[in-house]
């Protein structure tokens, strides 16, 4: 299921797991990547990256987007379904395999931009449902992911 642009984001699933979100200040979210987050202490939103265990969801924004810089000021939609699929560009070190499909894999951020770690199973946050974008050269830039059930937690 390759996905014909290079848009990132929502692919499928339904609205029923969304929720309204507070945000950790200052959080930098790209459309150009991800949004995966977990919870800090306070319970606000903070971008998931490496050595992030506990995804609460993934926000669901079209652009890029700054938040506040008082924590819990910005309030964003949160995807918490473990049926939604979103396409996130692979982290460089990461080549697609089709034999990845249903492995487990970990989230990175580079640049400000959330990526999958197709090479890192450590966390385990992710699992791969598809191949993503194709370009002309026949390059993967994409995956297809959805929570890893054991990594969502409540809030």
């Amino acid at each position: 299921m390759a996905q014909q642009s290079l848009e990132y984001g929502f692919r499928q699933g339904t609205d029923k797991g969304l929720f309204a979100l507070p945000m950790a200040a200052s959080q930098v979210l790209k459309k150009a990547g991800g949004g995966y987050v977990y919870t800090d202490a306070s319970g606000n939103g903070v971008i998931a990256g490496a050595t992030n265990t506990g995804i609460v969801g993934h926000l669901r924004l079209t652009e890029d987007f700054t938040c506040s810089a008082t924590a819990g000021a910005t309030v964003l939609p949160c995807d918490y379904s473990l049926e939604s699929v979103y396409e996130l560009p692979l982290g460089s070190a990461s080549t697609w395999a089709d034999t990845q499909i249903g492995n487990a894999c970990d989230l990175i951020i580079e640049s400000n931009v959330q990526r999958v770690n197709l090479n890192g199973n450590t966390d385990k946050t992710m699992l791969v449902v598809g191949k993503g974008f194709t370009n002309a050269a026949g390059t993967v830039l994409s995956a297809l992911v959805r929570i890893n059930p054991s990594a969502l937690v409540q809030r």
